[in-house]
């Protein structure tokens, strides 16, 4: 309800993920506000009191907004106090568009640590027409902010500026455990059934949710019944998760003591290699 109170009473275009509208923007269509440092603020602090509710809503949406808004915002950073402006040649619209993809390259890598993933984001959905630089310059973004937000993560769990976690993270590097990944010719049947059920179920999805977000124009207008309906899923969603946690058995049957044991000895046994992996060669 916090994050609700503050996208309804101080800045309604925060609400939702915003991409729509950075993608529109991005492609020529003046969207009002969509850009604006009291977005980014607002955004911030809901995703934050999102998070916090455990509600079935992810920051990944947040988190290429927010970047598409710092990356507006970089050509227009000027000197405190004074009319010195920091980048002057980025002061034009193209550029500023451009600055915009890279915020929006940089938030989704750093929502799931994939450059590749950011940049095929920024150049295939939301550019539809670039320069020659633009692509090069996303790529350094992204490859940027991977770096970044890797150390950052590091320092977070290590307690220290100079440790890295998952030194695959840094050289994208891919799990080997994925070349031993089988399966059988008579599965794959089964995988292209899955798949016809998901392409139905997606598109059921998006058919009810169209409907739906045109009853809510017509119906939820004023800032109360938004606060309400905001009210009404929270607690239909608290109530839904206290239910499975009360009735839904749990999956596997315990362990007995001799199982324990050795489960505590494996896990005791795996810290201890992890410890001294880490330590580099001389550890091992």
């Amino acid at each position: 309800m916090a994050g609700g109170l503050l996208v309804a009473y101080c800045e309604p275009v925060a609400a939702g993920g915003g991409i729509p509208g950075i993608i529109g923007y991005l492609n020529g269509i003046r969207v009002p506000r969509i850009v604006n440092l009291k977005v980014l603020v607002v955004k911030l602090f809901s995703t934050i009191f999102m998070l916090l509710s455990h509600v079935p809503a992810g920051r990944e949406a947040p988190l290429i907004h927010m970047g598409a808004i710092l990356g507006a915002s970089a050509p227009m950073m000027y000197i405190p106090f004074t009319k010195i402006r920091l980048f002057t040649f980025l002061h034009n619209d193209h550029e500023r568009r451009d600055m915009t993809s890279i915020g929006v390259a940089s938030g989704l890598t750093a929502a799931f640590l994939t450059p590749i993933g950011g940049v095929i984001l920024a150049l295939e959905e939301g550019v539809t027409y670039y320069s020659r630089q633009l692509p090069g310059r996303v790529f350094l973004g992204a490859f940027i902010t991977t770096y970044f937000v890797t150390f950052f993560i590091s320092s977070l769990e290590h307690d220290c500026l100079s440790c890295l976690h998952k030194k695959d993270l840094l050289l994208l590097a891919v799990d080997e455990s994925f070349k031993f990944f089988e399966y059988y010719i008579f599965e794959i049947p089964l995988f292209i059934l899955l798949g016809i059920i998901g392409g139905l179920a997606g598109s059921a999805w998006n058919y009810l949710e169209m409907e739906f977000t045109h009853f809510r124009k017509r119906f939820i207008r004023i800032k109360e019944c938004k606060l309400m309906e905001l009210g009404s899923i929270a607690i239909g969603i608290s109530l839904w998760s206290f239910c499975l946690l009360y009735f839904v058995e749990h999956c596997r049957t315990p362990l007995n003591q001799k199982e324990k044991m050795v489960a505590d000895d494996i896990q005791e046994f795996r810290q201890k290699c992890s410890s001294l992996t880490n330590r580099g060669e001389d550890g091992l």
